[in-house]
C-alpha cells in the first residue's frame, strides 16, 4: 500500500494523519474510464475530488521546492522519464441492431393462410415449420391436369401406332415387290426388254433375208432409189446414236451427274424426224422400181422402225420405274416424318413438368424458417389471401449485433476491415469485444466534415437488445511500454518544434532540450528521440490539483 504522510495545518498539533494513496488513484481511474483520450484530464470521481481537497487543505503553506533544488520554479515539479502504455481510441456513439435477419415471402401465390404455428418472440430453428398456406386450389389444378393428361396419353399412343404401321406397312410392300405402282413400272420395264429382243431378231431377219436376195440375183437398186436406201439406213443410224446417248444422259442423272436429258430428247426427236422423212422419200422412190427386192427392203424398213420404237418404249419404261421408286421412297419419308410426329406429339413431359411444379407449389405451401433466430413479426392472420409481396413473416437472429458508425477522414487511415473494437451498452455497462465488419469505399460530406460508414459487429448475449445506445471504442494506436511524458511536460518553440525543460549540467538553471514526439494518450505523449529513460525534466502545472494527482499516479 502506497502511503504519504501530511502535517495538520494546526501547529499546534503533533500529530501525523496517513491518507491511502492507492484508493483515490482507483477512485481516479475508474471515473476516468467512461471518457475517450481526449477528455481524460480533470475528470475524476466525487470521493476521488474530496480526498485530494483534504490533501491540498492540508497542504497549505508547505513549500512545492525542495531544498538544495535552487533551479527549480515555484508550480514545477522534477520528474524522470519513465515507461507506460500509451492507447490512443476514439469513441462512437450508435444504436445497436441485428446483423441477419430475413423477410419470409411465399414461394407461392393465390392462396390463403390456414394455418399460423408461432407467435412473436418465439425462438425457431431452420426449417422449423411456421406457416401453413391451404394447397386446396392447386390440389384442383394437379386433379384437372393430370385428368387430362390420361386422355392425351392414350389418344397420342393410338397416334403413334396407327402411323408407325403405316410406315411399317408401305416398307414391306416395298422391300417385298407388293407395291402395285412399282410392281406395274417394273413388269413395263421387263416386258420392254422382251420386245426389244423380239424386235432385234425379227430386224435381223429381215436384214438377213434382203442380203440373201441382194447376192441371188444381183441386181440392185437405180441411182434414185439407192440414194433414197442410203438416206433411210442414215437415218437408222442417228435415231440409234440418239438413243444411246439418252440412255447415257440418264445414268448421269441417276449418278448424280450432270442432267443433260433435255437436250438427249431433243435429238432423239430430231433424228426420228429424218428417219420418217428418209422412209417416206425411200417410198416415193421405189414406185417405178417395185420388185423382189424393194418388197425385202420394205420389210427390213418395217423391222427397223419396230426395233427403234421397241427402245424408245422400253426406255419410257425405265423412266416411269425409276419415277416409281423416287415416289415410293419420298411416301416412305412422308409415312416415317408422320410417326416421328405423332410420338414427338404423344411426349408428355412439358405437361408432366407443368404437373411437378404444381405439386411444387403444394409443398411450398409449408413455409420454413430460412434461419435460426427469433420470429419479431408476424404480419398476416389466417385466411388473408397471399401474393408474391406479401411478407409472411421475419426471422431475426440476435447471435451477431452491429452498430453503425461514423469514422472521420484523418482516422481511417488507421482502420482497417476487422479492426478490433469495444462496444460498451449504456444501460447496462456491459462490454462486449467487436471488430470493423465493413468500410466504405466512398465518403459522405456533412457541414464541411468527411466521414466513412462503418458497420461494427459482435457477439450478443441475452442482455443486447436491438435498439439499446451502446458507445464503440476503436483503437487507433496501441502502444506497450513506450518512453513517455506528461502532456504538460512539452512545450512547443516559435518554430514548431517541441522541446522539455531539464536541469542544466551544475543544477543551477534549466535548459531545453528538443525532443521528438510519437502517440499521445491526451495525458502523456511518447518521447522518440531526445529523452532516455531515468533522464530528468520539469513538470509546469498551472492547476494545483492537477499536479498533486500527477504525483500521486507516479510515472
Amino acid at each position: 500500500m502506497k502511503q504519504e504522510w501530511q502535517k495538520q495545518s494546526d501547529p499546534s498539533e503533533t500529530a501525523l494523519e496517513w491518507i491511502d494513496l492507492d484508493e483515490i488513484e482507483a477512485g481516479m481511474e475508474s471515473g476516468m474510464e467512461r471518457g475517450d483520450a481526449s477528455s481524460r484530464r480533470g475528470h475524476f470521481p466525487h470521493a476521488a475530488a474530496a480526498a485530494i481537497a483534504v490533501l491540498l487543505a492540508g497542504a497549505v503553506g508547505v513549500s512545492l521546492v525542495s531544498c538544495g533544488q535552487a533551479a527549480q520554479l515555484s508550480g514545477q515539479s522534477l520528474e524522470q522519464v519513465g515507461r507506460r502504455d500509451i492507447t490512443n481510441y476514439r469513441s462512437f456513439s450508435g444504436t445497436i441492431n441485428p446483423v441477419d435477419y430475413q423477410n419470409v415471402y411465399p414461394d407461392v401465390t393465390g392462396v390463403k393462410v390456414k394455418q399460423i404455428l408461432v407467435e412473436e418472440g418465439d425462438e425457431v430453428h431452420a426449417g422449423d415449420v411456421l406457416i401453413e398456406l391451404d394447397p386446396q386450389t392447386i390440389l384442383d389444378q394437379i386433379e384437372q391436369q393430370e385428368a387430362q393428361l390420361a386422355v392425351s396419353s392414350r389418344t397420342s399412343a393410338l397416334s403413334v401406332e396407327q402411323a408407325q404401321t403405316q410406315y411399317n406397312n408401305y416398307k414391306y410392300n416395298i422391300d417385298n415387290d407388293l407395291d402395285s405402282q412399282l410392281l406395274s413400272a417394273k413388269q413395263q420395264v421387263e416386258s420392254g426388254l422382251q420386245q426389244i429382243d423380239s424386235a432385234f431378231s425379227q430386224l435381223v431377219t429381215a436384214q438377213q433375208a434382203f442380203n440373201d436376195e441382194v447376192g441371188l440375183n444381183n441386181q440392185g437398186f437405180g441411182s434414185n432409189l439407192m440414194q433414197a436406201k442410203n438416206g433411210v439406213d442414215s437415218a437408222y443410224q442417228q435415231v440409234r446414236s440418239a438413243q444411246n446417248q439418252l440412255e447415257e444422259a440418264e445414268k448421269n442423272v441417276d449418278a448424280g451427274l450432270q442432267d443433260n436429258t433435255n437436250a438427249a430428247q431433243i435429238s432423239l426427236d430430231g433424228a426420228w424426224l429424218s428417219y420418217n422423212q428418209a422412209v417416206q422419200s425411200y417410198n416415193a422412190s421405189k414406185i417405178n422400181e417395185e420388185n423382189s427386192l424393194t418388197r425385202l427392203y420394205d420389210q427390213l424398213v418395217a423391222a427397223q422402225f419396230t426395233y427403234l420404237n421397241t427402245i424408245d418404249n422400253y426406255n419410257a419404261a425405265v423412266r416411269s420405274y425409276n419415277a416409281a421408286v423416287n415416289s415410293s421412297q419420298q411416301q416412305l419419308r412422308n409415312y416415317a416424318l408422320q410417326a416421328e410426329s405423332a410420338r414427338a406429339q404423344a411426349d408428355q413431359s412439358v405437361s408432366q413438368l407443368s404437373i411437378d411444379r404444381l405439386y411444387d407449389q403444394v409443398e411450398d405451401c409449408t413455409v420454413t424458417a430460412p434461419i435460426d433466430g427469433v420470429v419479431t413479426s408476424i404480419p398476416v392472420k389466417i385466411g388473408d389471401s397471399v401474393t408474391a409481396a406479401t411478407m409472411l413473416s421475419t426471422v431475426t437472429s440476435f447471435d451477431i449485433m452491429k452498430v453503425d458508425i461514423k469514422i472521420n477522414e484523418y482516422d481511417i487511415g488507421s482502420v482497417s476491415k476487422g479492426s478490433p473494437v469495444t462496444i460498451t451498452l449504456d444501460a447496462t455497462g456491459r462490454t462486449y469485444e467487436g471488430e470493423i465488419a465493413s468500410i466504405s469505399r466512398v465518403a459522405t460530406v456533412q457541414n464541411g466534415v468527411s466521414f466513412f460508414t462503418s458497420e461494427v459487429e459482435f457477439e450478443a448475449d441475452e442482455d443486447a437488445r436491438s435498439g439499446m445506445s451502446a458507445e464503440v471504442r476503436l483503437v487507433i494506436s496501441d502502444l506497450s511500454q513506450v518512453l513517455s511524458a506528461p502532456s504538460a511536460a512539452i512545450e512547443t518553440a516559435s518554430d514548431g518544434t517541441t522541446y522539455v525543460l531539464v536541469p542544466s549540467a551544475d543544477g543551477k538553471s534549466q535548459e531545453q532540450r528538443p525532443v521528438t514526439l510519437g502517440e499521445t494518450d491526451g495525458n502523456y505523449v511518447e518521447i522518440k528521440d531526445g529523452l532516455s529513460e531515468g533522464d530528468s525534466y520539469y513538470v509546469t502545472s498551472a492547476d494545483p490539483m492537477a499536479q498533486m494527482m500527477m504525483e500521486m499516479r507516479g510515472n
